[in-house]
């Protein structure tokens, strides 16, 4: 009974250690080909993926001022409507 848990431990433990080394060697080529003229164009592409786009913080803008217009409103007609049962 020990003997078949120590192997499985050790089983466990080249499987991580393989696994370990593949995942080295995949970083490594990963980087490599990072640092290549098409990495670098990829790596600017997903940068500009991430600034956000001006037109879509005007439609922000214009949806909170909406909304805040529309809150507003709606405030002071039910202000309107509940001043009589005061």
């Amino acid at each position: 009974m020990a003997t078949s848990q120590q192997g499985n431990i050790l089983k466990a433990v080249s499987l991580f250690q393989m696994n370990s080394k593949v995942v080295k060697i995949a970083k490594s080529f990963f980087n490599r080909l990072m640092g290549t003229k098409t990495g670098k164009i990829l790596g600017f592409f997903q940068k500009l993926k991430t600034i956000p786009d001006a037109k879509m913080n005007k439609l922000k803008k214009k949806a909170i001022i909406f909304e805040s217009r529309l809150n507003s409103f709606s405030l002071k007609r039910l202000r309107d409507v509940l001043a009589p049962f005061k």
